[in-house]
This record gives structure tokens, sequence and C-alpha cells, in this order.
């Protein structure tokens, strides 16, 4: 591992470390250092797992109990899969179309199947 990759490692590790500090520890430059702490700065990140809401959140529903009446709730099982967000929207219009929308539910998740098609096959 060559220097570079060294000072972009310990940004990685320590993001808020002063560039001195760093340039001091690596015996670098401080452009350089600057440049590769804007590297590190700007390479993608996954986004943070955000935890499941307390139990409090799942037992309160707005308007209505469709989702509520269910043993497993569509936003627990869509969570724990880590399913997106057009997949979700079928879960979601499915599971509680006998409940609450009708064959109007049913038409969004038809409609959340059409686009996601869409879109896959564009890429």
């Amino acid at each position: 591992m060559n220097k570079s990759d060294k000072i972009r490692e310990y940004f990685r590790k320590h993001p808020n470390t002063d560039v001195a500090a760093v340039a001091g520890k690596f015996e670098a430059s401080k452009p350089m250092v600057y440049k590769l702490r804007g590297q590190v700065k700007n390479e993608w990140q996954p986004p943070a797992m955000v935890p499941m809401p307390e139990a409090k959140a799942l037992e309160v529903q707005v308007a209505g109990s469709h989702y509520k009446d269910m043993p497993i709730q569509p936003v627990e099982f869509i969570y724990a899969n880590g399913i997106g967000y057009f997949e979700g929207n079928v879960i979601k219009y499915v599971s509680r179309w006998r409940s609450k929308g009708g064959i109007a539910d049913l038409e969004k998740a038809k409609h959340y199947i059409d686009l996601l098609m869409e879109l896959e096959k564009k890429s």
C-alpha cells in the first residue's frame, strides 16, 4: 500500500482529523493531504441501516386497521427483507386490497409492477 492509499485509509477511519496532523504523521505535503481527504469525502458511502421502529409505532395506525390487524405488517416484512420502494408498494397494496381499497389497490400494485418493469428494461 503506497503513502496515498495509507492516507486515504486513515481518513476513512478518522474523517475529522486535522490535515496538518495527518501530513505530519505520514510525512506528506499539506496540499497532497487536502486532495486525498477530498477524494475520501467524495467516495460513495452506503446508507446507514435505519433501525426498525419501536413496537409502539407499529401498534399505531392512522386511518383504519387494515395493517394493524395482520399478524405481520407489510412494513415489517419489507424492512426485514430489504425490499425496494416499488416492490414494497406492490406488497403493501396486495396485502390490503380485501380490507381497504378493493380492485383499486390491485390496480395500484399492477401500476408499480409496470413501473418497475419499464425502469428495469431501460437499465
